[in-house]
């Protein structure tokens, strides 16, 4: 309930600018939650998560991707189920 209320919000607060064409501009969004242990992360159009971790040795940060594309070129992705999204 709190991501969609969010999500929302946004699109209200988009609607009071006339110089953003929210309308025309495509979309885009990422949501990380995080519930213990567990983080959840969700992307849609073209957005990726990526979180910095300490490296091994201490010495600097180290990128760890934590979103994939959704690509019909994906092993294990079906153009079957990909194709729920153009019909």
């Amino acid at each position: 309930q709190s991501c969609l209320k969010t999500f929302s919000l946004i699109d209200l607060d988009l609607k009071i600018h006339p110089s953003i064409d929210s309308y025309c501009s495509g979309c885009t969004a990422l949501t990380a939650v995080l519930q213990g242990d567990h983080l959840v992360v969700a992307n849609a159009g073209d957005s990726r998560a990526v979180i910095a971790t300490t490296s091994d040795d201490g010495s600097g940060l180290v990128p760890v991707q934590l979103s994939v594309d959704f690509k019909p070129n994906i092993p294990g992705i079906s153009l079957k189920a990909f194709s729920i999204f153009y019909n």
